[in-house]
């Protein structure tokens, strides 16, 4: 229980400007370079107690998440989704998985067309 967990995570981006029309036409420019570095420490009994540690990690809803694994579970899921405000015209659907292992995973899209009622 008083074991403790140090991570480093050091970040690259590839960027390129945003403002202006400088940049918005060929030939674009773009950098790749060093951007956040995050160092996290948490220890077992924290994880044991309060569940996951997340920790954000700069712009773009990133984060990095430390979690006890999780038990097995089952191996397949079923499930049913209904739209309650489709717009007309085609609509996209993904399906995001996350397993056990926390792995992720995405569907590539689902077209539905919805034609209204007359």
């Amino acid at each position: 229980a008083d074991a403790q967990l140090i991570l480093s995570l050091g970040t690259q981006a590839i960027t390129g400007p945003a403002y202006g029309a400088h940049g918005s036409r060929p030939p674009r420019r773009v950098s790749f370079a060093s951007a956040e570095n995050v160092t996290l420490s948490v220890s077992l009994s924290d994880l044991l107690s309060n569940g996951p540690c997340d920790i954000d990690v700069g712009v773009l809803d990133r984060k990095l998440q430390v979690s006890l694994a999780h038990e097995p579970g089952p191996s397949t899921a079923a499930l049913t989704f209904t739209d309650k405000s489709p717009q007309p015209g085609v609509n996209p659907y993904w399906i995001r998985v996350v397993q056990a292992d926390l792995e992720t995973g995405w569907t590539s899209p689902v077209f539905v067309d919805y034609c209204p009622p007359c």
